[in-house]
C-alpha cells in the first residue's frame, strides 16, 4: 500500500487500530503508552477496544497490512506477544492472535452459545410413572432405577394425570412389615 492510500489516524476505526496494533503486545506499560500517544487515544479507550477484541465484538480489519503503518511507531518502545509474532509481523504484515485473545474470545463465544436441554423435561419422571405396575414396589427401587427423587414420586396427581383412564391411578402406601413406602397403580376401569 502506498503512503497515500494509509488511513490517517484521526479517520481510523477500532477495526483498524486493532490491525495495525496487531502481535504487540497491549499488556506492556511502554508499548500501550506509545500506542495510546501515535493513535491519539487515551489508555482507558486502548483498554475498550482491546476488550471489545477479546470479546469478538471487534475484529481487525484483514484488508490492512501492518508493515504499512510501522513508520508511525518508533520501534524501540514496541514489544511484541513473542519472537515468532514479532517476526511475521515484520516479515509478512500478517499476525496469528495471542493464546489469550484466542481463549477469551473462545471462552465467550462459547458461553454466548445456548445450552443444548438433554433430553425432554420431566422424561425420567414420566419413565418411572409408566414403570408402576398393579402390584406394590418399593419407591426406593424406583428412586435408584430412574434417578427421581421419592417427594416426585408421591405428587402422582402432578405427574401421572395423562394416565389416569388408561394405566390406572397411582397410590402410596406404607408396608407394615417392612416400614417401606410403596407405589402401585389401580387396574383402569373400562367404560
Amino acid at each position: 500500500m502506498s503512503k497515500s492510500n494509509l488511513i490517517p489516524v484521526e479517520k481510523m476505526d477500532w477495526s483498524a487500530r486493532l490491525a495495525i496494533t496487531s502481535g504487540m503486545d497491549l499488556t506492556d506499560t511502554t508499548t500501550a503508552a506509545h500506542v495510546c500517544e501515535v493513535l491519539h487515544i487515551s489508555s482507558a479507550e486502548l483498554q475498550a477496544g482491546v476488550g471489545l477484541a477479546e470479546g469478538g465484538d471487534v475484529q481487525p480489519d484483514q484488508t490492512i497490512n501492518p508493515t504499512d503503518y510501522k513508520n508511525m511507531f518508533d520501534m524501540s518502545k514496541i514489544k511484541y506477544v513473542s519472537a515468532v509474532a514479532e517476526q511475521t509481523q515484520t516479515q509478512t504484515g500478517i499476525t496469528k492472535p495471542s493464546s489469550k485473545n484466542t481463549k477469551a474470545t473462545k471462552a465467550k463465544s462459547e458461553s454466548s452459545k445456548p445450552k443444548a436441554k438433554a433430553g425432554r423435561k420431566g422424561d425420567k419422571t414420566q419413565q418411572a410413572y409408566m414403570a408402576v405396575g398393579y402390584e406394590p414396589v418399593s419407591i426406593s427401587e424406583l428412586q435408584k432405577e430412574f434417578g427421581v427423587s421419592r417427594h416426585v414420586l408421591t405428587q402422582n396427581n402432578r405427574f401421572d394425570a395423562k394416565n389416569f383412564e388408561t394405566l390406572g391411578r397411582s397410590h402410596t402406601k406404607k408396608d407394615s412389615v417392612t416400614g417401606e413406602i410403596m407405589i402401585y397403580r389401580d387396574r383402569p376401569t373400562k367404560k
